[in-house]
């Protein structure tokens, strides 16, 4: 019996280290997604000089974030300190869905762009996207 009770203490307490880890790195993931965006947003609006170096490692680390955020929502991730809405898991096939066509357009954009008007006609995908699993899955900011 208290044999039993040790090993459902320690799987309660794994459960929560990995939800935590979860959590922590989905957030390292965003904040990896975010820095790489803006050099490249602020290309597109002619704030930052157009470097296509920059935009090919950008869009390649957005989509690998995005890819590696696929595994990193995981039932029972949604409590903690987080700013995913329960949406995420209610609708989990779509949220999935916005994350596979963010890896795609990064990839495709990566791939495409070699000056600023080719920035500009494949940077719309990857922004959409972005914009979607904010509006839908992501709580405000205060």
């Amino acid at each position: 019996m208290i044999r039993g009770m040790i090993v459902a203490t320690a799987l309660v307490f794994c459960a929560g280290l990995a939800q935590a880890d979860d959590i922590g790195d989905r957030q390292a993931a965003m904040k990896a997604m975010g820095k790489a965006l803006k050099p490249v947003a602020g290309m597109v609006k002619g704030e930052v000089k157009f470097d296509a170096a920059v935009v090919k490692a950008s869009m390649k680390s957005i989509a690998d974030n995005a890819t590696k955020s696929l595994k990193l929502y995981a039932p029972g991730t949604s409590k903690g300190k987080t700013a995913a809405l329960p949406a995420v898991w209610e609708k989990k096939a779509d949220f999935d869905a916005i994350f596979k066509s963010l890896a795609a357009a990064s990839t495709a954009a990566g791939a495409k762009v070699t000056n600023l008007a080719s920035l500009k006609a494949n940077f719309g995908g990857v922004a959409k996207n972005c914009g979607a699993c904010h509006k839908d899955y992501r709580a405000k900011k205060k």
